[in-house]
Formats: C-alpha cells, sequence, structure tokens
C-alpha cells in the first residue's frame, strides 16, 4: 500500500490572518483576566510572556537529516491533488517508480498549510507529518540527476514559501504588542473602575458565588501537629502536616482577598487590627488540642501555632515598606523559628503605587537573604513559596511561604 497521499502546500489561511486571530484570542483573555493577575508583574513582561507562549514558530527544514525511498503505484496522485481517487475512472493510469523523500523539520506543521502574503511561486505538493514533510517525485524518464534536481527545486520551493511567510509577520510582533498592551490598560481601567463605584455603594455587597470562602465551620478543625522521629527528645519534635499547612494558607489568602473585595472597611486599619481579622477567621476553622485559641498573637504582628513549647506555624503580617523593613520581617521570622520542622509565611500588604513592582522588589529581597536556599515555587500572581536554612542549624530547612497583596490608602479607599 503507497504512502498518504500528498496535498498543496501553502494554500490555506494567509499567515498574517493566523497571527491577527492569536491576537484577538489574547486580546479576548485579557478582557476575562483579574486584576491581581494583571497588575502582578510589570506590562512588558506580561506582554512578553504572552508572545513567547504564542510565538509562531515556521518549520525550518533539515535537508541533511532527510532519508529517501521508493515504492510503484499510479503516477496521477503525486502529480497533482486529486479529490476522491477513483483509479477505474483515473485518466492517466501511467505507473511506475515514486521517489519518496522524508524531510524532518522544526517548528510548527501548521505553518507549512498557510499562505504568505504575497506570493507568484506555485505551492509544492506534500504529505505534512508531525515532524516531517513527505516529497515525492514519480521516477518517469527522469534520470538520477534529474530526481536530484525535481527534490531540489521541491525543497527549494518550500524554502521561499518559507521565507515569504516571514517576511509577512515581520509587523506582527509590534501589531501583537500594541493590541496586548492597549488591552491590558483597558481591563485595569474597567476593574479600578468597577471597583471603586461598588466600594462607593452603601448597600451591602451579595456574595460572589466564586468569593473566597471565609465561613466559620460549625465544628472546628483540630490541628494536630505530628510527630517524627529525629531521635526524639524536645517533646516529641513535632510539625505541622503538608495539609494543614495549604488550608492554613488558603484561609489567609481568602481573608486578603476579602480586604481587596472590600478596600473601604479595611482602608483605615494597621497591622494589629490586620493581623486580628487573620486571628478570628483562622481560630473559627481550628481549635487546639487542649487550647481555645490555637493561633495566637504576640508581640506586634506574629500568628503562631504552638505544640510542646515550640512553634510549629509561624506569620508575620507587614505593610509594605520598603526593602529595608521587608528583610527585617524575614530576620523576624528567622528568631521564631526553632531547629524542627517548622511552617512560615509572610504576609505583605501594600498601600503604594505599583504593586507589581513590589511584588518583584519582594522576591529579590529573598533571594538575596543568606539563610535562602531554593524557590520559588510559584502558587499564584504574588504568592511564592521558598525553602530557608535554619539560622541556627544550617543542616535543617523550614519552608517560607511569601503572599502580597494590595490595600488601599484611606484617601484611595474613600475617592
Amino acid at each position: 500500500m503507497p504512502p498518504s497521499y500528498p496535498v498543496l502546500l501553502f494554500t490555506g489561511q494567509g499567515i498574517i490572518d493566523e497571527a491577527h486571530q492569536i491576537t484577538g484570542k489574547v486580546v479576548d483573555r485579557i478582557s476575562h483576566a483579574t486584576l491581581a493577575s494583571l497588575t502582578a508583574k510589570p506590562v512588558d513582561d506580561i506582554v512578553q510572556a504572552l508572545y513567547n507562549e504564542h510565538y509562531i514558530h515556521l518549520p525550518v527544514l533539515d535537508r541533511n537529516a532527510a532519508e529517501h525511498e521508493e515504492f510503484e503505484f499510479f503516477y496521477a496522485p503525486y502529480l497533482a491533488m486529486i479529490q476522491n481517487i477513483d483509479f477505474k475512472t483515473l485518466t492517466d493510469q501511467r505507473r511506475g517508480t515514486i521517489f519518496a523523500l522524508d524531510v524532518p523539520f522544526t517548528g510548527e506543521a501548521r505553518y507549512l498549510r498557510t499562505r504568505p502574503t504575497a506570493i507568484a511561486l506555485k505551492p509544492p505538493l506534500g504529505f505534512i507529518g508531525e515532524n516531517k514533510v513527505t516529497l515525492y517525485v514519480p521516477k518517469e524518464n527522469h534520470s538520477l540527476e534529474g530526481v536530484q534536481r525535481a527534490f531540489d527545486a521541491i525543497l527549494d520551493n518550500i524554502d521561499e514559501h518559507l521565507k515569504r511567510s516571514a517576511e509577512s509577520l515581520s509587523a506582527w510582533p509590534m501589531n501583537f504588542r500594541g493590541m496586548v498592551i492597549s488591552a491590558i490598560d483597558q481591563r485595569i481601567n474597567q476593574l479600578k473602575s468597577t471597583a471603586k463605584i461598588s466600594a462607593g455603594l452603601t448597600f451591602k455587597p451579595k456574595r460572589r458565588p466564586n468569593a473566597p470562602d471565609l465561613t466559620v465551620l460549625p465544628v472546628r478543625k483540630q490541628i494536630r501537629p505530628e510527630p517524627f522521629n529525629f531521635q526524639l527528645p524536645a517533646e516529641q519534635q513535632f510539625y505541622l502536616a503538608e495539609e494543614i499547612y495549604q488550608h492554613v494558607l488558603s484561609v489567609m489568602q481568602n481573608m486578603s482577598l476579602v480586604m481587596e473585595y472590600s478596600p473601604k472597611a479595611f482602608a483605615d486599619l494597621g497591622e494589629e487590627a490586620l493581623r486580628f481579622h487573620f486571628l478570628v477567621q483562622l481560630n473559627g476553622q481550628y481549635e487546639g488540642e487542649a487550647t481555645g485559641e490555637t493561633f495566637n498573637g504576640e508581640g506586634k504582628s506574629d500568628i503562631i501555632v504552638r505544640q510542646g513549647g515550640a512553634n510549629v506555624f509561624i506569620a508575620e503580617c507587614k505593610i509594605w515598606e520598603g526593602v529595608t523593613a521587608f528583610t527585617a520581617a524575614i530576620d523576624q521570622l528567622q528568631r521564631y523559628v526553632t531547629w524542627r520542622d517548622t511552617k512560615t509565611a509572610l504576609v505583605i500588604f501594600n498601600r503604594n503605587k505599583g504593586f507589581g513592582d513590589v511584588v518583584l522588589k519582594a522576591q529579590e529581597a529573598v533571594r538575596a537573604h543568606p539563610q535562602y536556599k531554593s524557590g520559588p515555587l510559584v502558587q499564584g500572581p504574588a504568592r511564592f513559596r521558598y525553602v530557608f536554612r535554619n539560622a541556627n542549624d544550617p543542616n535543617r530547612e523550614y519552608a517560607l511561604t511569601l503572599m502580597l497583596f494590595n490595600v488601599p490608602k484611606p484617601d484611595d479607599a474613600n475617592g
């Protein structure tokens, strides 16, 4: 049985039309994006990431890796594209040897079908596979040189079409950039305008179906830190299980999202008052084995869970006041971390303009800390998990999850 029949290459949709469709899909995606996702990074970084994601990889033929074979069949399907071939009624009944050349390529196969904007060349025939295109030359009366010239001509034809495709796309990257930046600006302005109106209404906001769940459970869950065998003493060396850690972080994340949804209610609150809201929600979800308040507030902004006299969870809530103060907050966490397997969180509230810049500066400061070991594991637009060395025992590690949120200044919320 012969290989599949070839089709005319470069006769489909115009490649620039396909490029504009890609831009349209990205713009539509932005029209449904959240404010947090559009402000977590500088606009240029977002645009570059989207361009990289949708980059048009034109095929590049690898002639040196091409392989040939031959088979015998009717010439006609390999000389011109024929739809619904019925060999009984086929006018051209010539049969003979057909040479087939498999040519590997890199890039996306679909762009062997799209049409360059301006082209006067006759489109070649070929069968498009996943990472190779197969070309055919019926022998007829060809000599060795004739078959070789025929294949070279087809390859040159394909390369010329791809060159013209690249020329057709020369203006697309700048077009893409302009359209996407405009879409991001429009979406951000739309979301900010909506939020300002919503915050100014005197009515109680209706709960959104996808709003963060801060419901206090009728029966609170117990935090039971789990023991591990590190050749014991020290009250059995308890640690906080990963699933509990993740749920605690999700409760904190939800509380922060409530602040973003209702900025006016939280605009005048300081660090201690903000921390109190976290404590209320956390203690509404959890209880300890022997204490009514599993999560304790201590000092100015600590949230701590203890077991056996040692800390198994620590969180710091801080308002962003620059890199120096942020680094001091990390140092403060370090002082509370014991040699046990401790989970931590650093919650940062930004009341300045340029939230994306704050996110970047905070990440840079974390990586510059002397006890930083690895990360981040990105868990959201402004949520990052790191591994830190214990300052008192370099052989021990602990998790630090950085969470950043935008909370307005009093003037911004009331404006």
